[in-house]
């Protein structure tokens, strides 16, 4: 039996990519999963791929994490609809990049505003639906290797990311005592549809892989079984940490 099966899983940005394979994972393992995306026809057909939207374990809904009404509707609905909140996964984001001197006032506002500021009213609504059952609960931020490297024309980007590491800092020493564990996992350059067609090119596949010290782009899979080990009893003594899933891209400096 899986220490997954009973448990309320709830997962931002799932139509695709990391999302997707960390709610994929999380059901396969017995959760009950919410789900949500700007687009829930696209979270419908990522769920199809494993799943029946309408299978009692899944719930799905549209939500933008730019929105404070959409975020609390979905922690809303989420626990009308399974009854609470055990584990949070923060992955919904965006970056817009472009030279740091043609950043206009929107593409901050997008940036920002999807990943730090829906990360911390996500974050809030859930511990709150914790706080008022006096029960543990997991937080896990799905960040960025940005936080810790440069890439030109990645400025807003980057400094999100950073914000989104000291930002979990400070609750998992704000919320430990309650039993609460929070962790952010900060992945490297990972295969997606979304990258898919930048990195057919070979040559610029080929320059990445050189960069990285394993020596390959990572998988979804590789980021969603780290999702499940810091959500699992295994990680019991882990909060407030970054967790650099990158082949080791963090350590080449630029």
């Amino acid at each position: 039996m899986s220490e997954y099966e009973n448990k309320v899983v709830m997962v931002t940005g799932t139509s695709s990519g990391i999302g997707e394979e960390i709610a994929k994972r999380f059901y396969e393992e017995g959760a009950y999963v919410a789900q949500c995306s700007r687009d829930k026809t696209r979270v419908d057909n990522s769920v199809k791929l494993y799943a029946s939207p309408d299978d009692p374990r899944i719930y799905t809904m549209t939500a933008d994490m730019t929105k404070i009404d959409d975020i609390l509707n979905f922690a809303k609905n989420t626990i009308k609809h399974f009854g609470r909140i055990d584990i949070l996964v923060n992955n919904a984001g965006l970056s817009c990049p472009k030279p740091s001197i043609e950043v206009t006032e929107e593409d901050w506002e997008k940036t920002v505003n999807t990943k730090l500021r829906g990360y911390f009213f996500m974050t809030q609504a859930v511990v709150k639906d914790m706080f008022s059952r006096k029960e543990k609960g997991i937080i896990i931020n799905i960040g960025s290797v940005q936080s810790a490297t440069v890439v030109i024309g990645q400025a807003v980007y980057s400094s999100v990311n950073a914000a989104i590491c000291q930002m979990t800092r400070s609750f998992g020493s704000e919320w430990g005592k309650s039993g609460i564990r929070i962790n952010c996992i900060a992945p490297g350059s990972i295969q997606t549809n979304e990258n898919k067609a930048k990195y057919a090119d070979p040559v610029i596949n080929a320059a990445m892989c050189e960069k990285i010290p394993l020596g390959y782009r990572g998988n979804v899979s590789e980021i969603a079984e780290l999702a499940l080990f810091l959500a699992s009893e295994k990680s019991s003594y882990i909060t407030g940490q970054t967790i650099y899933a990158d082949g080791g891209l963090s350590l080449i400096q630029g």
